[in-house]
């Protein structure tokens, strides 16, 4: 169980305790397992002392421009907004209560950069670290408050007009994807109440629901909150999701398809893929159903997620890791030539390295595919920046060999991959070279994303970004006897647009927009050009490139293609990771930086919403608040703010939802 120890002010309940009796909530208690530390140190998650609630510092003011809220008629850029998403006649209707004063939540002043990672500022106590953990509490019980206040029981909240959003099936989708984060922040009574919903909820819908989403969110959520307590009712829950999502698996080759009925079992991929699967979505599922298959001895489950690594790979005619977006379900055959670490590629990298590790590392098989991966990564979608030598991870085609200087904030995820790989792989005896140049890589990389960050005025990340490669410089593998990279423009001169509310007529839940693209074979695949995202061509004037201001020069090392933050948790993800492994403090300050920026900019009266352009000093909410803040932004902060005895890396995996999956040391 997770008793409490209170605060000395009274006020909200600091940190969880974990004891081995029950503690009286007024619903079921809260078991949670404790895993102890293998040399016999503390407990993976340990008790810790109870934080003055008075101490986290002076409350951020509110924002004196009267921001103007997105049209209520207009769906909110970054939402899932399915034309016929009906309000669920089994949800409450939220009371039609004024909304209460927001509570105060401590930032800082933004941490300027320091001079580079390998020049750490001081440490900081373990009473700073107390403090800021304690703010990202607040600000979870903030958001979530206002969740429950107006939209508990619907998916997500619209955090500007505290309207309710059901995009995901109407289940609470935001109560699935916090419960685990309540039980690391000792939030008992909210998550007695969200555990009573959830084994409320009924999954048998006549309802197509997002395969990949609804594994990652909702059987993540599940398993995650399983693993912290091993709740049987929730491995019930988990098992009734896992079952029905399955259905998916059933075409020619195994490889899913993207949307499954719940009640049905019809499973289709939608018309804007031209009917192919997507790489991140059926290579990002895996440890879930693995996991599932473990728990409840249900090998089937396991064999059936493991089979499409195997195909994704036999439809590779490469031989350097480099996975196209798109595949045919039926024929198992690549029907692109697009490669991206960022957006319909992201996730399915980091699940090669981590299903190695959570099956406890008895699989040499992952082992295998992600370094091979890596190496791709290294040799053709690894650039550096004009005039100062920034490193990115663009996107890639193989058929032409030309790289794309653009990057996704999704891809911010790759400094903590390669960080977790050069580690945890170190361990087994190899070519630690190797690993070392891994390490350096992810260094790079988290600089970058860092300064995407702290180089806008609001001190938050975009969307997107391309990079300044000079036009005339050749890419060079770093293989010898590979012919050399050209450089593509990093906007194709046929694609126009901007943040404006066009809408394409077939729209991916992404925001991209799928083209036809003629090849020089005359031949036409399946492409992806950022329509929705892509700038106007009065915005790649020079004059609008944003500044990069490593020194005194006035050259620009990127510029904005989309502004918009969505909450998103991959830079975060990477700090904590990066901090873990290293233990520079650096990374640290970094991620309180972010955190009081989000705070300063981001935070509504009812909770958190992202934000239309970053590169604006006071910018306009976007009205939509996904459930992956509670899941990855808000857990990512609170546990780079937490000892390293609460979930270590070399006992935990965490899914693409942060969802933490206990390593498995013995086969079933």
């Amino acid at each position: 169980v997770v008793p409490v120890v209170e605060a000395p002010n009274g006020g909200a309940p600091a940190v969880p305790v974990p004891v081995a009796e029950s503690a009286d909530v007024g619903a079921p208690s809260i078991p949670v397992r404790i895993v102890e530390d293998p040399d016999g140190g503390a407990p993976a998650v340990p008790a810790q002392v109870a934080e003055n609630a008075d101490a986290v510092g002076p409350a951020v003011p509110e924002n004196p421009d009267k921001r103007s809220p997105p049209d209520p008629a207009v769906a909110p850029l970054g939402a899932p907004t399915p034309a016929d998403a009906p309000t669920p006649a089994d949800a409450p209707t939220p009371a039609d209560a004024p909304t209460p004063a927001a509570p105060d939540v401590a930032v800082a002043p933004p941490v300027a950069a320091p001079a580079g990672v390998d020049a750490p500022p001081p440490p900081t106590s373990e009473a700073v670290d107390a403090v800021r953990r304690e703010s990202v509490r607040q600000a979870f019980l903030h958001a979530y408050g206002g969740y429950t206040r107006h939209a508990f029981g619907f998916d997500e909240l619209r955090p500007v007009t505290n309207e309710t959003n059901s995009s995901w099936g109407a289940f609470g989708v935001t109560i699935f994807d916090a419960l685990d984060t309540m039980l690391l922040m000792g939030l008992k009574e909210e998550y007695a109440k969200a555990r009573d919903w959830v084994l409320s909820v009924t999954f048998d819908k006549d309802y197509a629901a997002s395969f990949f989403e609804s594994t990652i969110r909702y059987l993540g959520g599940l398993l995650g909150a399983f693993e912290l307590t091993r709740d049987q009712e929730l491995l019930r829950k988990a098992d009734d999701i896992g079952g029905r999502l399955a259905a998916a698996f059933e075409s020619k080759t195994g490889v899913p398809y993207a949307i499954v009925n719940l009640r049905t079992g019809k499973a289709r991929n939608p018309s804007w893929t031209g009917g192919s699967s997507i790489l991140s979505e059926v290579g990002s599922v895996q440890l879930e159903f693995k996991y599932l298959a473990h728990h409840t001895g249900k090998s089937h489950y396991a064999e059936k997620a493991h089979k499409v690594i195997e195909v994704l790979r036999a439809g590779l005619d490469n031989t350097e890791g480099l996975y196209p977006t798109y595949i045919n379900p039926d024929a198992g055959l690549f029907t692109n030539d697009l490669v991206s670490y960022g957006g319909l590629g992201d996730s399915f990298y980091e699940y090669l390295l981590k299903q190695y590790l959570l099956m406890g590392k008895r699989d040499p098989r992952m082992k295998e595919l992600y370094l091979e991966a890596v190496e791709g990564l290294r040799n053709r979608l690894v650039g550096h920046t004009e005039p100062n030598g920034w490193a990115f991870v663009g996107e890639y085609n193989v058929r032409s060999q030309r790289l794309i200087p653009e990057m996704d904030h999704l891809v911010c995820y790759v400094p903590g991959m390669l960080a977790l790989g050069a580690v945890r792989l170190k361990d087994d005896g190899n070519d630690s070279a190797i690993y070392a140049e891994h390490m350096e890589l992810a260094k790079e990389l988290m600089d970058t994303c860092y300064r995407l960050y702290e180089q806008q005025p609001t001190g938050i990340g975009s969307e997107r970004v391309a990079f300044n490669v000079a036009a005339d410089r050749v890419v060079v593998s770093r293989r010898q006897g590979r012919k050399p990279l050209d450089v593509a423009p990093s906007v194709p001169s046929s694609v126009s647009g901007s943040d404006s509310p066009t809408t394409p007529q077939s729209v991916s839940p992404l925001g991209r927009t799928p083209e036809i693209e003629d090849v020089a074979d005359g031949g036409a695949l399946l492409a992806l050009h950022s329509v929705a995202d892509s700038p106007s061509p009065s915005s790649q004037l020079p004059s609008q490139r944003h500044l990069l201001a490593k020194d005194s020069s006035n050259e620009k090392d990127f510029r904005i293609v989309s502004g918009r933050y969505l909450l998103r948790p991959e830079t975060v993800e990477s700090l904590f990771v990066m901090y873990r492994l290293t233990g520079n403090e650096t990374y640290k300050e970094w991620g309180w930086s972010i955190f009081s920026a989000v705070v300063r900019h981001c935070k509504t009266p009812s909770s958190f919403s992202g934000l239309l352009d970053v590169a604006k000093s006071h910018p306009d909410w976007n009205n939509s608040m996904q459930s992956f803040f509670f899941a990855e932004t808000l857990k990512y902060l609170y546990l780079l703010f937490s000892p390293p005895t609460v979930l270590p890396l070399d006992q935990f995996v965490f899914n693409t939802e942060a969802h933490p999956l206990g390593i498995i040391n013995s086969p079933s």
